[in-house]
């Protein structure tokens, strides 16, 4: 699990393997369940990425959405927020 600190802002970036990415989006949970942000993820070839702000402490939920073809992957990921 990774870890960062609440009000700092950088960029999560993933690499996705085989094929073109045609579309990726993401959103953001707090620890309550609400939703903190969400939408489109830049693409640079295989990567892919958005800007992360926290505004709360605790354990966030994020969750990757891309299409490959015909294929649509989503995966969760979890960041502790200190």
């Amino acid at each position: 699990m990774e870890r960062c600190y609440l009000g700092e802002s950088f960029e999560i970036s993933f690499k996705v393997n085989k094929g073109a990415i045609s579309s990726t989006s993401f959103k953001v949970c707090r620890p309550d369940g609400s939703v903190q942000d969400q939408g489109l993820m830049g693409i640079d070839g295989q990567k892919i990425s958005f800007r992360f702000t926290p505004d709360a402490a605790g354990i966030h939920t994020i969750e990757i959405t891309w299409t490959q073809g015909q294929d649509i992957w989503k995966n969760p990921f979890l960041i502790e927020v200190r």
